[in-house]
């Protein structure tokens, strides 16, 4: 059944079937002074958003800057988010304190806590400052600090799920972010890598894409730093498979990369002369379809420029 109109309405539509409905506008004001005034407005607004950034970043830095203030800072932030404005929230907060407490005092948060921190403090600023070599150098020295704990305490890492998703997942997904609410600043980043333990991804998207675009050669050397990373964890894995799969499979595959980064940066003689290289000595690798045909197109395109 359609609503039923009022008398009034029908008087309005009525009226305005039968006469031009033209409400009379007002003088036009100063356009330029509402431009400014606008403007300003804007202005003011940006600033106050990283006023907002720059002490959520101080905050988070000063959390991370020891294990114990970082697993502080966890629990805290566990309870603003799960526990706080609920009925009961402090006694239910104790009580998960003491069922949580051997993740508390575990050796893993002690050491997750603070990178996850540590990461996202460097994702903030990438949000207000993007793609400066301030931001190449913080990943980097950050992924060398993750590369050498995961060679030394990936047991420790993995020894909670707690542990594992602060690593393994998302930044805004975390706690921290969530009680900080600053998950929409984190989504709006692009081609950003917002998981915390994963070097590929860091190395790929906030190092080599900005060295790239600048031609830099120290794109390449990432790539011998991601294969002696990956080797190491593999040697320290005792999997004698994981072992076997790294060397002929996955060491092989990042070189093939290497070579294309060679190719990206100006070196296309180079990059296929790696290429070439590789193929040789890796017959049955799983990619050699690809590559053979990759490599084929290298040297043809080699072959006809001038």
């Amino acid at each position: 059944m359609f609503p039923k109109l009022n008398p009034l309405t029908v008087v309005t539509i009525a009226f305005c079937v039968g006469l031009p409905c033209r409400a009379a506008d007002m003088p036009a004001p100063d356009l330029t002074s509402v431009i400014a005034e606008l403007e300003a407005i804007k202005e003011n607004q940006t600033s106050a958003r990283q006023k907002t950034l720059s002490v959520a970043i101080a905050q988070i830095e000063e959390s991370a800057k020891n294990p114990a203030s970082a697993v502080r800072a966890y629990g805290d932030a566990k309870r603003i988010v799960e526990f706080d404005g609920k009925p009961n929230a402090a006694g239910k907060f104790s009580d998960w304190k003491k069922e949580k407490s051997d993740l508390l005092g575990s050796k893993g948060l002690q050491i997750a806590a603070p990178l996850h921190l540590q990461y996202l403090a460097i994702s903030l600023r990438q949000s207000g400052e993007p793609d400066t070599d301030a931001r190449v150098k913080e990943s980097l020295d950050y992924v060398a600090k993750l590369g050498e704990i995961s060679v030394s305490n990936a047991q420790d890492l993995n020894a909670f799920r707690e542990t594992k998703d602060l690593m393994n997942k998302p930044l805004q997904e975390g706690e921290f972010a969530q009680a900080a609410q600053i998950g929409g600043v984190l989504t709006n980043l692009k081609d950003w890598e917002l998981v915390p333990g994963n070097v590929d991804g860091i190395l790929e998207k906030n190092i080599r894409r900005v060295l790239r675009q600048k031609k830099d050669p120290r794109a390449v050397d990432t790539w011998d730093l991601q294969i002696d990373l990956e080797q190491r964890i593999a040697n320290e894995s005792d999997n004698e498979i994981a072992l076997a799969n790294f060397i002929n499979s996955r060491r092989p595959q990042l070189l093939w990369r290497k070579a294309n980064e060679f190719v990206a940066l100006g070196q296309p003689v180079r990059g296929l002369s790696l290429m070439v290289e590789l193929i040789r000595a890796n017959p049955n690798h799983p990619d050699m379809e690809r590559w053979l045909e990759a490599a084929t197109n290298a040297a043809k395109s080699q072959q006809k420029a001038p």
